[in-house]
């Protein structure tokens, strides 16, 4: 009888988030996780009763961590809103995967408050307005447009990744391309003396002379027999 497999809940939800991190929240589901964590789906559903349940979970741990890297920033000057807008940025550029999936999913099939962001846009808010005198309500519209801006700037950063990208590849196939091995892999050969001169002309060569043709997987050496120039049409 085999032995069962056990991860603590712990370790799922670490397991979820670093999942979340390295592919995107669209590669979160049992299988991709089970593989994750280099077993059956079976030992999630002992500690979990559904997906849903883990998706939670791990977004709850997300938000700590976002949370975590909020009050590290706390101005010494009292500065809060600075701070928590700072660190907003700041949590963006180095957790693209896990601020996506925070701040920017789709939650037109959530109620209001499902979701952990809702608890540190209550204390933003909070913070916003004992520092600047403003109603709630008024700061509630400012962090509606950074959000936008915010959501901007990640998409343009995405963006701008993607064409580096493009752009990398567009370079390696160029050289590619001019590599003398990819044009020998092409049916050509290149020639060559027992000195290793190059050969590109007849007229460099002699009757009797050994050469060496070098193919893409290997060298052959040959002599000449008969040498016959192409005759130029005038």
């Amino acid at each position: 009888m085999g032995r069962t497999v056990r991860f603590s809940r712990e370790k799922i939800i670490q397991a979820a988030c670093d999942l979340v991190r390295e592919r995107g929240a669209e590669a979160l589901n049992a299988r991709s996780l089970a593989g994750y964590l280099g077993c059956s789906t079976q030992p999630l559903f002992r500690e979990f009763s559904s997906m849903e349940e883990i998706k939670r979970a791990a977004m709850e741990a997300a938000m700590r961590r976002y949370e975590a890297a909020v009050e590290q920033a706390q101005d010494p000057e009292n500065k809060q809103y600075l701070a928590m807008g700072m660190a907003y940025i700041r949590f963006a550029s180095q957790e693209k995967q896990l601020f996506k999936w925070l701040f920017m999913r789709d939650r037109h099939a959530e109620r209001p408050g499902d979701g952990p962001e809702d608890r540190s846009a209550g204390q933003v808010r909070g913070a916003a307005s004992r520092v600047s005198g403003l109603p709630e309500e008024q700061m509630d519209r400012r962090r509606l447009d950074l959000d936008h801006l915010l959501q901007r700037f990640v998409r343009a950063a995405e963006q701008g990744e993607r064409l580096r990208r493009e752009r990398v590849s567009y370079m390696a196939a160029r050289l590619q391309a001019l590599s003398p091995l990819a044009v020998l892999e092409r049916g050509y050969a290149a020639v060559s003396d027992r000195e290793g001169r190059g050969i590109s002309k007849v007229s460099q060569l002699e009757q009797g002379q050994t050469l060496s043709l070098q193919f893409a997987d290997g060298t052959a050496w040959c002599n000449v027999l008969k040498i016959e120039e192409r005759r130029r049409v005038e």
